[in-house]
């Protein structure tokens, strides 16, 4: 896939739209996808990773995992915001590490 490609594909799954009220069992879901070993560093998506991000579907849909990290930690979604890495590693879900 070209990076233009790529980056298109991206911002199709990361901008509009929100990730949609999850259920307990989601939820769940998406905890057993993340290394938190790493305490206050970098929490690795460890489910399926589409190019450099994580992603995770939810009610037939694909989202991108640090999207899906905002909406689990934060309790809030950034409808039609991009949500950046201040710690550049795409694959990150730590809510910490993230800004809209």
């Amino acid at each position: 896939m070209s990076e233009r490609a790529e980056h298109q594909h991206f911002e199709n799954i990361n901008a509009p739209g929100s990730v949609p009220a999850l259920t307990e069992s989601e939820i769940a879901e998406f905890w057993l996808n993340v290394d938190k070993s790493a305490g206050w560093g970098c929490w690795p998506w460890l489910g399926h990773l589409d190019g450099r991000y994580g992603t995770m579907r939810i009610q037939g849909r694909q989202y991108l995992a640090h999207r899906v990290a905002w909406v689990v930690a934060k309790k809030d979604t950034p409808n039609h915001k991009f949500i950046g890495h201040k710690c550049k590693n795409s694959a990150c879900v730590n809510p910490w590490h993230l800004f809209i």
